[in-house]
């Protein structure tokens, strides 16, 4: 895997798939992708690469990224009217990880019966459930 490390390094690249956002959705879409190893797949994604920053590597120094600008977008709810007209801060990460590296290195899988429910959204053969899915938890 290489990074590029300046806007002109990646403008040049040639990409066979370029994936906008390297959350947790993007992030293993890409890794998917490239496992082709005649595949050359991009990320794209706003704000830092945090691999050295303790703030996302060691649990214990999590503070200081929720709304802090350099690693949140610092979005807020529009007045609630009963919260008192208060402002809910909705935090979104701006950086490779996306929203997840303000999660605070925590992940929880949803449930079977919450995994089903989509199928039941599609009449399709194969569609996403537990059964369809499991396999790829089982990966990481």
């Amino acid at each position: 895997m290489h990074i590029s490390r300046s806007a002109q390094e990646f403008l040049e690249a040639k990409f066979d798939y370029l994936v906008v956002g390297g959350g947790n959705a993007g992030f293993p879409l890409a890794v998917r992708l490239a496992e082709n190893p005649d595949v050359k797949v991009g990320i794209l994604e706003a704000g830092p690469i945090p691999v050295e920053d303790v703030r996302f590597t060691q649990p214990r120094y999590t503070e200081g990224t929720a709304k802090n600008p350099a690693y949140d977008w610092c979005f807020a709810s529009v007045p609630q009217k009963h919260a008192g007209g208060r402002q809910i801060p909705l935090p979104r990460g701006k950086g490779l990880a996306g929203s997840t590296m303000l999660n605070f290195m925590a992940w929880d899988r949803a449930s079977q019966v919450e995994y089903d429910s989509w199928s039941l959204l599609s009449n399709k053969e194969g569609a996403w459930n537990w059964e369809t899915l499991l396999p790829y938890f089982k990966e990481v």
